[in-house]
């Protein structure tokens, strides 16, 4: 029901993200539904014309086999981002990007029940401060489109509460005699249960917004 090519884009992100954690943690009930909104919103945004006569025999093959579609699906997601960047179509690839990585961090968050319990896990999500970066370093390209400008101007201000997160170092490398050394990791980010609920609060305001797009 999406109007606009913006709303589409963000939300055809976020419902290939459905799609990944659906098939990742065995929501088979859900599967089938959502690839064929994944297609639809596809096929109205224009970027499922990756679609070949064979594409459509395996999914008409597959109908009803959840395992097979989301290898199809798979296929058909990276032809869609190979055929935008080949057509330069940055704009809706920004955009599908986004919808796809606040949905992420959204699912993501919400795994996060007891802080305490599941500190490691909002860890692992303030670490994604990398990937938010690089998704900002790609949509700066297309800023001068006025979606474009809208949205990395959102994911800016949650730039902020990522980098308000504090970061240790991995631990120092270690030897053992007559073994080798064994070398420290990456850096660790250690967040606050107050700086989790604030990043949390903020990417559910970004994905209410998509969402609610016209």
């Amino acid at each position: 029901k999406y109007a606009s090519k913006k709303g589409q884009a963000l939300n055809l992100g976020i419902y290939s993200a459905d799609l990944l954690y659906a098939s990742t943690f065995d929501v088979k009930d859900k599967v089938l539904g959502y690839f064929g909104t994944c297609m639809r919103m596809g096929t109205t945004l224009q970027v499922a014309t990756g679609l070949t006569d064979q594409d459509k025999e395996r999914i008409a093959k597959n109908t009803g086999n959840a395992d097979s579609l989301i290898a199809v699906g798979n296929d058909l997601y990276l032809s869609t981002f190979a055929n935008l960047e080949k057509d330069e179509r940055g704009t809706e690839l920004s955009l599908m990007l986004a919808g796809g990585w606040i949905e992420s961090m959204y699912l993501s968050s919400n795994m996060v029940k007891d802080f305490t319990k599941d500190q490691a896990m909002a860890n692992k999500i303030a670490e994604q401060d990398l990937s938010l970066n690089n998704l900002i370093e790609f949509m700066t390209t297309y800023e001068s489109n006025e979606d474009v400008a809208s949205v990395l101007q959102q994911l800016k201000e949650l730039k902020t509460l990522f980098d308000a997160v504090s970061t240790t170092a991995g631990q120092a490398p270690t030897q053992e005699a007559g073994k080798r050394m064994k070398v420290g990791g990456s850096p660790i980010k250690a967040i606050t249960k107050e700086q989790f609920e604030a990043l949390k609060k903020k990417i559910e305001e970004i994905r209410k917004g998509f969402v609610e797009s016209n």
